[in-house]
């Protein structure tokens, strides 16, 4: 046996290479010198059976999709008018959203759960008179228009088509869509990803029985991105009054929450 010994002024750093056969195949240790000169070694082995080309790693993504029946629901409505004066337009559009709101809260949509997404006015003009009746080249101003859209969510799911209908009855000439929903959907999520979970690991075991190997723990699992599209059951302007006058039954389906998993095992041979 020899010893090499490296000494500063801080520490001292002690490698052993040994020539007679045992159990350790590598010594190291990094050595604090203390005042008293008093020496702690503590030496890290490495056993000269481990074999590196004996473990690796199993990389597989899981996935898991759970699916529930929407328990709510959100109407986008809206009023598109044109009035002679900006004023005169807003003043009638604010009418037309006062009523739209008071007659949803009677059946039971709350205040809340109401909100305007857009507000938009513009100028209106002719551009068929500027030559006609002007000696500038300048369209003629006919009016304003407005658009003011609303979010109605509607917790109770089997007044959605009320909703609609009130709406369209107090002045609402637009709807741009009904989008179901469910409430606990985070809840629903961590359902999910358990189910990825469960099919990553099915994944590597099924690679495990084809490679002849035992797989053992994660060493790392990352959540991919994961998404949740409500299903929308109407879109396009008109359909509030078609299904006023109609009577049509919304059919909601059911909604599907997604989770992805990216997991990587180790395994043995």
């Amino acid at each position: 046996m020899r010893k090499k010994i490296l000494k500063t002024a801080a520490a001292l750093t002690l490698v052993m290479a040994l020539t007679a056969p045992m159990t350790l195949n590598v010594l190291a240790a990094q050595v604090a010198i203390p005042p008293d000169g008093t020496i702690t070694v503590q030496l890290v082995s490495q056993n000269d059976s481990w074999d590196p080309w004996r473990t690796g790693n199993i990389s597989v993504n899981g996935n898991g999709v759970v699916k529930a029946d929407p328990d709510m629901a959100v109407v986008q409505v809206g009023v598109n008018l044109r009035g002679a004066t900006a004023k005169e337009a807003q003043t009638e559009v604010a009418e037309k959203i006062n009523a739209i709101v008071k007659a949803v809260v009677a059946l039971g949509v709350d205040e809340k759960d109401i909100q305007t997404t857009g507000f938009w006015m513009w100028p209106e003009y002719d551009w068929n008179q500027m030559h006609m009746f002007r000696d500038v080249h300048e369209p003629v101003l006919i009016g304003y228009t407005i658009t003011h859209s609303l979010n109605l969510t509607v917790r109770d799911i089997d007044v959605v088509g009320d909703v609609i209908e009130a709406a369209t009855d107090a002045g609402a000439n637009q709807n741009n869509g009904v989008f179901f929903d469910i409430e606990n959907r985070d809840e629903l999520y961590i359902e999910a990803l358990a189910l990825a979970i469960a099919d990553a690991k099915k994944k590597a075991e099924a690679l495990a029985e084809i490679l002849e190997v035992e797989v053992g723990a994660p060493v790392s699992v990352s959540e991919s991105y994961s998404y949740f599209d409500p299903w929308r059951s109407f879109s396009g302007s008109g359909y509030p009054m078609a299904m006023a006058d109609s009577g049509v039954r919304l059919q909601t389906g059911q909604i599907e929450v997604t989770a992805a998993v990216f997991v990587n095992y180790m395994y043995e041979r």
